[in-house]
This record gives C-alpha cells, sequence and structure tokens, in this order.
C-alpha cells in the first residue's frame, strides 16, 4: 500500500499489478472535501507530480510524505516528496 500525505500535489497516483476486489475499490476512490490523503494498493506505484501552478501560491516548492506499507508486514518507509515548480 501507499500513501501520498496530500494528493493535490501529484495529477496522477495509482496503483496497478493487485486484482482484487479490495484494490479495485481502494485505488479508484477519489479525494472530497477537506480529505487530501490517497491510498492505493499495487505491486507498482504509479505518480506523476502536479502541474497546477496556483496550488503553489507564492511558494516555488510543494512538501508532503509518501508512506509506502506492506500488507503482510506491516513495515512502513516514508519518502519525503519535494515538488519543485518549473519556471521558464
Amino acid at each position: 500500500m501507499a500513501t501520498i500525505g496530500d494528493s493535490r500535489t501529484l495529477s496522477n497516483f495509482e496503483g496497478v499489478g493487485v486484482n482484487t476486489n479490495d484494490a479495485a475499490t481502494l485505488n479508484s476512490t477519489s479525494t472530497i472535501g477537506t480529505n487530501v490523503s490517497r491510498t492505493v494498493i499495487g505491486t507498482t506505484i504509479n505518480l506523476t507530480a502536479t502541474t497546477v501552478n496556483t496550488l503553489f501560491g507564492t511558494a516555488n516548492t510543494l512538501n508532503t510524505i509518501l508512506t509506502v506499507t506492506g500488507r503482510d508486514s506491516g513495515a512502513r518507509l516514508t519518502i519525503p516528496l519535494n515538488i519543485t515548480k518549473v519556471t521558464s
């Protein structure tokens, strides 16, 4: 399983490679309201940073965390994500 702390920072966040009903339900769930974290299940996690510049405001970097959790072992790995705004 992989959980992104702030799903607004990604334009694509999907888990692939696990074909169960639980995985399909979790992977198709979208965030609503104030809930900004999102969890997906897969043997591979695909993610793409956002291209929405208004999310940055006056900052040049967005920060969040990606937590990977083993479904069988429960082991966790937390990875900081820093998304930098590209200016031309």
